[in-house]
């Protein structure tokens, strides 16, 4: 009985240490989801960020791929970061994070609410080996739906003490066809109307003078 006993609780350690593991493979902490503030001791920069995000389109369609970088400026280097689509001047995230290309073994997804849907820094030995980055690119799947704006927001580390947030894309629009308004189709309609019975009263009265 007592070997049974030591061995669940030596189960139950395993499973607890591997969902710890598991949960911080990607070394940021489901809390950043929506405020994507570092949860360590870090100190916000008022500065302008030296960080651009740039996206290779303007317009998107439902389900596209689209290429999406975080660059440092001047290659200014930084350590961490977060990186999300959201809806335009909301907090909700859309879209999902596309890895399968070289060159992302320092990169990885954080799934927020079950999506894959924030890009993020990856990898214990990255630090180990003091790395940095200067960029960072990844392709990017676009929503089912396209009936919002959308922007990609970071926040990026560039040490542990010290992160820049707000740092935003220009907006991307939704591959929409603007349709005529109703009411503007209904006044083409009277002009036409009218334009008509102007015309064939022009040539009633055209042939009556003609016959005098």
């Amino acid at each position: 009985m007592k070997s049974a006993h030591y061995f669940c609780i030596l189960v139950t350690i395993v499973i607890l240490v591997k969902k710890h593991t598991d949960a911080y493979s990607y070394m940021v902490p489901e809390e950043s989801c929506i405020n994507i503030y570092p949860v360590h001791n870090a100190t916000r920069q008022l500065s302008n960020p030296p960080f651009q995000i740039v996206v290779n389109k303007n317009i998107f369609h439902p389900n596209e791929i689209i290429k999406v970088s975080l660059i440092g400026i001047d290659n200014f280097k930084f350590m961490g970061f977060v990186l999300q689509a959201r809806i335009y001047q909301t907090k909700t995230i859309v879209g999902s994070w596309n890895l399968d290309r070289p060159g992302h073994e320092f990169i990885g997804i954080l799934k927020c609410f079950g999506e894959n849907n924030s890009l993020v820094h990856a990898w214990p030995e990255f630090y180990k080996q003091n790395n940095f980055f200067t960029n960072v690119t990844a392709l990017w799947v676009a929503p089912k739906t396209d009936n919002f704006h959308i922007e990609f927001v970071a926040t990026v580390v560039h040490k542990f003490d010290r992160f820049w947030t707000g740092i935003k894309s220009t907006r991307l629009s939704p591959n929409k066809v603007l349709m005529p308004n109703r009411s503007n189709i209904n006044n083409f309609g009277r002009i036409y109307v009218v334009l008509k019975f102007y015309f064939v009263i022009k040539a009633f009265v055209s042939k009556l003078i003609e016959s005098y």
